[in-house]
């Protein structure tokens, strides 16, 4: 193999090598961005069932408010059926609206209790969902950061392998780099290896005086079907 060939082919490894180094970047941040995105959902979910414990806190509050309320209008009433500063109509009136009021409120304080009752399970079930996914959120946290970590270790190996590469090329030719980058489009590895007279990239096997010119190392040889660069 000619020196100009092997350090083209030397820049091929190295080419293949960053390819590795990108792919392993890529799969890492998209595990990350896949457990990030899981959190996100986990979050949501969490809201969720903050809302539902808030409208439920709300909902027993505001019942609770009505039946003081309706208590201190009761209490208004009594008050002024006892004085009895008023005619017997009314008193009859107002302990009619009193009675009526008072009905009301047991109803309403039932519905209150349970109300209560339903806050403090549900904010004993939040709670521990709160907890849960706080310890969960951390190990996952945990995770990416590892995979930033990943990250940060393939993108400084990219980088040292853009280095080398630089350095490969000055020992390249400038017509056999153009012709390599030109099959690089299409192929990953656009020099390939002729084994029993086959192109390893193409399997097809090549011709006889292909094959013989690719073995002889004197001059680049390209494999008749598919153009990549050859070398036995």
């Amino acid at each position: 193999m000619n020196k100009e060939l092997e350090a083209l082919l030397a820049v091929q490894k190295q080419d293949l090598e960053l390819k590795s180094f990108e792919e392993k970047i890529a799969g890492f941040k998209k595990h990350s961005s896949a457990l990030e995105s899981a959190i996100a959902k986990e979050k949501s979910g969490l809201e969720a069932e903050k809302k539902k414990l808030d409208d439920l806190k709300k909902k027993s509050r505001d019942l609770s408010l009505e039946v003081d309320t309706l208590d201190e209008h009761i209490r208004n009433d009594e008050k002024k059926i006892k004085d009895g500063l008023m005619s017997y109509k009314e008193m009859e009136a107002y302990r009619e609206r009193a009675d009526h009021d008072r009905k009301r409120m047991d109803g309403l304080e039932d519905q209150a209790i349970e109300l209560m009752n339903q806050v403090e399970g549900a904010e004993g079930d939040y709670k521990t969902k709160e907890a849960e996914f706080a310890q969960w959120k951390s190990k996952i946290d945990a995770e990416i950061q590892e995979l930033d970590q990943s990250v940060n270790q393939q993108q400084q190996r990219v980088t040292q392998g853009q280095a080398n590469r630089v350095q490969l090329l000055q020992s390249v030719d400038a017509l056999l780099l153009k012709q390599y980058n030109q099959l690089k489009k299409d192929y990953v590895e656009p020099i390939s290896a002729l084994r029993g007279g086959v192109c390893s990239g193409c399997k097809l096997r090549v011709s006889d005086v292909t094959a013989e010119r690719a073995r002889g190392g004197s001059d680049m040889v390209t494999c008749e079907h598919c153009s990549r660069i050859l070398y036995a």
